[in-house]
């Protein structure tokens, strides 16, 4: 599997889901977000075409997408002033 950059499109759907984390996260907690993700991503897996990919395949996807985001996160930390907040 290549990492390539996101679309234009890609880019404009996970700004969407963002800002729609971003407006919920002020009723629910970071784990109940998670919670929920992670069943979207299963539904999402559920509907792959099992010809073109298979759930393995299709988690090789998460896996490598989990730890881009992660550590786009972690590097943003990292680069704030001690003490910061995002």
């Amino acid at each position: 599997m290549k990492i390539t950059t996101p679309t234009p499109a890609q880019l404009t759907f996970r700004k969407g889901l963002e800002r729609c984390i971003a407006e919920h996260g002020k009723t629910l907690d970071a784990v109940e977000i998670l919670a929920v993700l992670s069943h979207l991503v299963g539904q999402v897996i559920a509907v792959q075409d099992q010809r073109a990919m298979t759930p393995e395949m299709a988690m090789e996807v998460v896996g490598a997408n989990l730890e881009v985001g992660n550590r786009e996160v972690v590097d943003s930390l990292l680069m704030m002033p001690a003490g910061g907040r995002a």
